[in-house]
């Protein structure tokens, strides 16, 4: 179950990072596009369930896994693909110059036309939603 706990640190660790830089973005770019605010949305989210698994297997399953073997490689993968799609967050985010200043929209969408991909976003919206399913189903086993 350390590998499990493990991978659920990292996910939660590359969140967190995410959550933070898109917060920092929303913030000094008055009007950012709702998919960039959504994707914040979704990963603090993410984060804030990751968590409450994280606390449960720790504390209410120290000494006994609440899973089979072949459920924690699964969750483990999961996990895995969830990070990722974290990752992936972080380079749109990152590909969006970060105003020293707070500015418009309008204003900074000029400078990052070509590095602006709302079907990117739109997808790895997708993807962490379809992760955080899987996660609240792993989530509700440990209350089964």
């Amino acid at each position: 179950m350390a590998d499990l706990l493990a991978t659920i640190v990292a996910a939660i660790g590359t969140a967190y990072t995410v959550s933070k830089n898109v917060n920092t973005f929303v913030r000094r770019v008055r009007g950012a596009p709702r998919e960039i605010q959504e994707m914040g949305e979704k990963i603090d989210t993410v984060r804030a369930v990751l968590e409450a698994l994280h606390r449960k297997l720790e504390h209410d399953f120290k000494d006994i896994p609440p899973y089979p073997e072949s459920y924690q490689k699964d969750m483990i993968r999961i996990l895995v693909n969830v990070n990722d799609a974290f990752k992936r967050a972080e380079g749109i985010v990152g590909n969006l110059e970060m105003p020293e200043e707070p500015t418009a929209w309008h204003r900074l969408k000029a400078t990052v036309k070509l590095k602006w991909d709302g079907d990117d976003i739109t997808r790895c919206n997708e993807s962490i939603t379809f992760y955080f399913g899987l996660v609240q189903i792993f989530l509700g086993l440990t209350s089964a």
